[in-house]
């Protein structure tokens, strides 16, 4: 899993195969660094995105209620419909807006974050 803050603000996550638990040992202190304020994230799920393992899930979930709030709008970009499922059952644990993009709309998830409210922009 990368993470990096593109010239525009937003946060560019990447994840690809099955996350572990030690892939949030070392994401978890970058994220913190990069999200020093709310800021729009984009998250890309490579092709070989298959999931987390148990103990990575557990991981995730506590990262995502922990971290919540310093989340702006959450794009995320995939090409499998249990993707899509997912990111509509995490929606209600951000208070900000959420949505799931087709890899071939993977502009308009670009678009949709550059055009968030005022309040929700870095």
């Amino acid at each position: 899993m990368t993470i990096e803050q593109r010239p525009d603000g937003i946060l560019h996550i990447v994840a690809d195969g099955q996350l572990t638990t030690e892939e949030y040992v070392d994401f978890v202190p970058r994220f913190e660094r990069l999200a020093d304020q709310p800021r729009p994230v984009l998250i890309e799920l490579g092709p070989g995105f298959t999931g987390w393992t148990l103990g990575a899930l557990w991981r995730d979930l506590q990262f995502d209620v922990e971290h919540r709030k310093q989340f702006g709008r959450i794009a995320i970009v995939g090409d499998k419909e249990w993707e899509k499922w997912g990111t509509e059952a995490s929606a209600p644990l951000f208070p900000a807006e959420m949505r799931f993009f087709e890899k071939a709309g993977a502009s308009d998830a670009e678009a949709w974050l550059h055009n968030a409210p005022r309040e929700e922009r870095p």
